[in-house]
């Protein structure tokens, strides 16, 4: 078991992405320690982060972030053969104009990955890609082709990555000077081979939540048109139409309930059953609830 570390810094980056538009930061830093153990669980956790970034188009700053961190986390799950992996990205003090717009961190969870798993999809996958490149040389030049190709062998190969039934979560929250905005989706997948599900042997169960206060949702509303050049007064009368506009579109397609000024949705899924906001339905009743919104 042997250990990876790795350290650096590089000040004053530029990042041109076309000729009116670029960021800067003042600098970068990344620092990272990982190790193989039994030569096949990569464990270690690293982080890597942007100070002092500007957003500029056509020589004006658009946006500063103060600092932009991402964090990446693996580690063994005890008495197992798999990994947790966590995926941390969080976004300090936004800045548009001069509104405070506040700070963000959005995240992606993993848990119970089987290393082996994932190391024969990619290669099985691999494969199979190149074969019916050789077999089909004119997919190289079809993106719409290719893409399906891609889509078939994906969904061919993914039982590999499902029999570890790994769980996978995505808390996402931001926060004001007035308040948070959270959300988060949890989702257990099922292996193929040992659900008993006649409707859905991909999905154990799916549970998605997010609460919005109504004052924090407007402020940001009111503080994104102050950064658009309108007067106060204006700005908070015109972020109170729009949020109140959405919240009785999102109540009129029973999308949201309201209680102690906090709009929330709710889903909760497993196959054959959804129960949403607290309605327990049939997927086909949900499924048509969401169509109406839809179209």
């Amino acid at each position: 078991m042997s250990n990876l570390d790795i350290e650096g810094k590089v000040e004053d980056i530029v990042l041109q992405l076309s000729p009116m538009n670029k960021v800067t930061a003042k600098s970068f830093t990344i620092d990272s320690l990982a190790r193989l153990e039994e030569k096949k669980f990569p464990v270690g956790e690293s982080e890597s982060k942007f100070n002092q970034i500007n957003i500029i188009n056509h020589g004006e700053d658009v946006a500063q972030i103060d600092t932009f961190v991402a964090k990446t986390r693996l580690d063994r799950v005890k008495d197992k053969d798999y990994i947790n992996v966590n995926l941390t990205y969080e976004l300090d003090k936004l800045t548009k104009g001069n509104q405070k717009l506040g700070s963000g961190e959005w995240s992606l969870i993993a848990e119970s990955i089987d290393p082996s798993a994932v190391r024969q999809f990619i290669i099985q996958y691999n494969i199979a890609m190149q074969k019916q490149l050789a077999a089909h040389p004119e997919l190289a030049n079809d993106e719409v082709a290719l893409q399906e190709v891609n889509a078939a062998l994906f969904k061919e190969y993914l039982p590999l990555l499902q029999k570890s039934e790994p769980t996978i979560k995505q808390p996402v929250r931001w926060k004001n000077a007035l308040g948070e905005l959270n959300a988060n989706l949890d989702i257990s997948i099922a292996d193929p081979a040992k659900s008993s599900s006649s409707t859905n042997k991909d999905i154990k169960s799916l549970n998605f939540d997010v609460k919005l206060p109504l004052n924090v949702v407007t402020e940001t509303a009111k503080q994104l048109n102050l950064s658009e050049g309108m007067d106060a007064e204006k700005a908070q009368k015109q972020a109170d139409k729009q949020i109140s506009g959405m919240m009785t579109l999102g109540q009129m397609f029973q999308l949201i309930t309201i209680d102690n000024n906090t709009a929330s949705l709710q889903l909760r899924y497993t196959p054959g059953k959804v129960v949403f906001n607290g309605q327990e339905m049939s997927e086909e009743e949900f499924m048509s609830r969401a169509g109406r919104f839809v179209h």
